[in-house]
């Protein structure tokens, strides 16, 4: 026998595997057997689909001065070549949009019983049709479902109708002190007041007062939009264009998101993005920004080509691929880890 510092060989105990780790491998090994089989015999396997991602389009309702007449421009939120398409109404004042119909607010100031609500599909492949009848001065349209809901600040109410026109608006609450812009979250209905520069909440249902959001009494809200539990809405005036955030119950003070916004107009929003138009520009503002300053713009009418009044937004979810058949598909993770 030889004694020295040499190395030494050491014996490693042999670990059986758990019982619940040899039925997984097994269970993967049953089913790799059969789905190989499956392929051989054209036996169709679906593989499991990936999330289908989405893609927005922006709808701004603006006047072109180039071509004399009011019209829908379709932006894509991702950047890309804007399409324009003519709208046959005289005095657009809001627009929002369910599924690929857009629903556009209309009514000339001070006229009683002249205003009306419009429906256009979103490509511009037919002419506008009147759904909505007999208001006064509608200024915001927001939607729940299938259901609108109009201010009209002439009238000082919110009202609402199915969006196939299908009956006569009712009347949700009244006696507000000049409603204007107006959108939705849930089951509750956001507004602005013309004349007092603040924001209420009320039910869809009308099933209780006004609850004050914001109290600002300067400055005018030109759009309203909600992500998540924080509304966002934009001003101009004493704050020269700006938008604002605000938790939805009003339980903190606003913060600034963007400022010296010239000409604010109005915004909306798509995912975790604010998208915002000018009397000419639409602009993107992701909410997690750090900047208050606004990037430059998606579209723009050059010079004085045109103005703009109103946006909204639709997502759409991109079909996700034909299942895979006729041999074997074995996507990663399909079986978990072993």
């Amino acid at each position: 026998m030889k004694t020295g510092t040499g190395s030494r060989a050491t014996l490693r105990p042999q670990i059986e595997p758990s019982p619940a780790r040899r039925h997984s491998r097994i269970l993967v090994t049953a089913l790799t057997g059969l789905l190989l089989a499956a392929g051989s015999l054209g036996i169709p396997h679906y593989a499991v689909a990936a999330p289908a991602p989405s893609v927005s389009t922006l709808y701004a309702v603006g006047y072109s001065l180039e071509r004399n007449r009011h019209e829908v421009v379709a932006v894509p939120a991702a950047g890309g070549a804007p399409a324009t398409s003519a709208l046959g109404t005289p005095t657009p004042r809001a627009v929002t949009a369910i599924g690929d119909t857009l629903y556009i607010a209309d009514g000339p100031a001070g006229e009683r019983n002249a205003g009306t609500v419009v429906a256009v599909p979103a490509d511009g492949s037919t002419e506008s049709v009147t759904i909505i009848r007999d208001l006064d001065f509608p200024t915001g349209i927001t939607a729940v479902g299938n259901t609108l809901y109009i201010a009209d600040l002439q009238l000082g109410s919110i009202v609402s109708a199915p969006a196939d026109g299908s009956s006569s608006p009712t009347t949700v609450v009244g006696g507000l002190n000049g409603p204007g812009a107006i959108t939705s979250a849930g089951s509750t209905l956001y507004y602005a007041s013309d004349n007092s520069a603040s924001i209420y909440s009320v039910p869809i249902d009308g099933s209780s007062n006004p609850r004050t959001i914001v109290f600002d009494g300067r400055d005018e809200i030109t759009g309203l939009t909600v992500i998540g539990n924080t509304l966002y809405y934009s001003v101009e005036g004493d704050h020269l264009g700006s938008v604002f955030s605000v938790p939805i119950d009003g339980s903190s003070a606003p913060v600034v998101t963007a400022r010296n916004i010239s000409g604010i107009r109005g915004l909306t929003s798509a995912g975790n993005t604010l998208y915002i138009t000018t009397l000419r520009d639409i602009y993107s503002l992701p909410t997690d920004s750090e900047t208050t300053t606004l990037p430059a713009p998606l579209f723009s009418y050059n010079g004085n080509a045109g103005y703009l009044l109103a946006i909204t937004a639709i997502t759409q979810t991109t079909p996700p691929p034909a299942p895979c058949t006729g041999s074997v598909c074995i996507t990663p993770g399909m079986f978990g880890s072993s």
